[in-house]
């Protein structure tokens, strides 16, 4: 999982051999994710300070809203580039221009979609933050590129690469709010123009990173096809997670959305760094002879980094944030510690699906989060109005639960036993930090 290698390497179905590279490793990859991530923690309580409840809240649905938009219009090709990566990679030319046609066809989708979005939902947003609101929700398509580029290098298994992706909007982000901030100009909007700018460097970088440009064609009706059976996963993942936001604009106060906003941001640091398992199984899975024992592999260490990163965030919230974020968002630690429980599940999820998909059965996880979904709409239209954030926290553990319990149960279908983590793999873990921390130190 360390290290930087190349060579020719039977792949796919067992008929194709290519160069693959490994750019990166696990851990540079979780440490390039959690710096970023801190510095972003450390300009996220200025935000809140000076913007307070309810602009936090104004900007996080703007934000919740650009994120959903590229996951529906997209209708799950990312996905499908990204599998076909892995099969076919003598095709990743091609496959490169289908992600760029995709865009260009999804262009008066997202006129329409901002339209809508703008009319119904953030329609209380106005000004010049109406305005930043709008070109965030217009840079769809870009992001819709982005996503196939990541694709394509966790396919490759480029986590080096992967992993400034994954920075640098969030350094872009900390570095223009730190930015308005000296100035004095910190406001909805001006928020909302880093954010539009942070997802445009995202983008750029993607282009930049992937070795491949675009040559010949790739007939867009297969990965529409592979994109529909996980198109589902996409959406209902996407529901999952941001639904509870979604339903929050109109029904809750924006204090309430930005408290909710708070303990959201903090409970998403353990899955941000277990994702490095995860984007790195997506090769390695498909590349092995021995496929279910190295997917079980995979689960056991995601979840060892799961439970060590949900601990470390929730043994000093209770003092930490109201010492960071003020004490106006004293309230955000009960809506946290529930959520913690659902990082682990939503963690151990996303690398369960991840095989799946790898091997030609995208429909199991959108079966696995339809399962979740149920529970999330169920369990908010009874819950929400009448308690609110705390509600919507535990509904979402609970459906992420769901989830993974479903996900468990596909991959045992593919012979994927032998989850539990084991003394064995918290020692290869630990041996792994610790070559990270002193690279002196013999490797295992």
């Amino acid at each position: 999982m360390t290290g930087r290698s190349s060579g020719a390497r039977r792949f796919g179905p067992g008929t194709r051999t290519y160069a693959r590279s490994r750019r990166g490793s696990v851990a540079k990859l979780s440490g390039a994710t959690l710096a970023p991530t801190v510095l972003a923690a450390l300009t996220g309580p200025i935000v809140a300070r000076v913007l307070g409840p309810a602009g936090r809240g104004q900007v996080a649905a703007v934000v919740v809203y650009a994120a959903a938009l590229p996951v529906v219009l997209s209708f799950g090709v990312p996905l499908a580039i990204g599998q076909r990566a892995v099969w076919e990679p003598d095709r990743r030319p091609a496959l490169v221009s289908a992600a760029l046609v995709l865009a260009a066809l999804t262009i008066p989708f997202t006129v329409a979609g901002t339209w809508l979005i703008m009319v119904g939902p953030l329609h209380t947003i106005g000004g010049w933050a109406r305005f930043w609101a709008v070109l965030n929700l217009l840079f769809t398509p870009a992001s819709e590129v982005g996503l196939s580029f990541q694709a394509l290098l966790q396919a490759e298994g480029a986590l080096g690469p992967l992993a400034k992706v994954r920075a640098i909007p969030l350094v872009v982000s900390a570095l223009t709010t730190l930015g308005f901030f000296a100035l004095h100009r910190l406001t909805v909007a001006t928020d909302l123009a880093g954010n539009l700018a942070a997802g445009a460097a995202a983008a750029l970088a993607t282009v930049i990173y992937v070795r491949d440009r675009p040559r010949g064609r790739y007939p867009l009706r297969p990965l529409l096809g592979f994109g529909a059976r996980g198109f589902g996963w996409n959406v209902a993942n996407m529901a999952n997670a941001r639904l509870d936001q979604i339903l929050m604009a109109p029904y809750l106060a924006s204090a309430q959305i930005g408290i909710y906003a708070v303990a959201v941001a903090l409970a998403t640091v353990p899955i941000q760094i277990s994702g490095a398992v995860t984007a790195r199984s997506f090769g390695e899975v498909g590349a092995s002879s021995q496929r279910g024992r190295e997917a079980a592999r995979y689960m056991r260490l995601t979840a060892l980094v799961l439970v060590g990163c949900c601990l470390a965030v929730a043994a000093p919230a209770p003092w930490l944030i109201p010492l960071v974020f003020g004490h106006a968002y004293r309230a955000t630690f009960t809506p946290l510690l529930l959520l913690l429980p659902g990082s682990l599940a939503l963690g151990l999820s996303a690398t369960a699906a991840s095989t799946l998909v790898i091997l030609n059965k995208p429909q199991w996880p959108t079966w696995a989060e339809v399962a979740g979904l149920v529970v999330t709409v169920a369990g908010l239209a009874v819950f929400l109005r009448p308690f609110g954030i705390v509600a919507a926290s535990a509904v979402s553990s609970v459906a992420y639960g769901a989830t993974l319990a479903w996900n468990v149960r596909f991959l045992r279908r593919l012979g994927v036993v032998d989850l539990a983590p084991r003394w064995a793999d918290c020692r290869w873990l630990r041996n792994r930090v610790l070559q990270v921390v002193r690279p002196s130190h013999a490797r295992a």
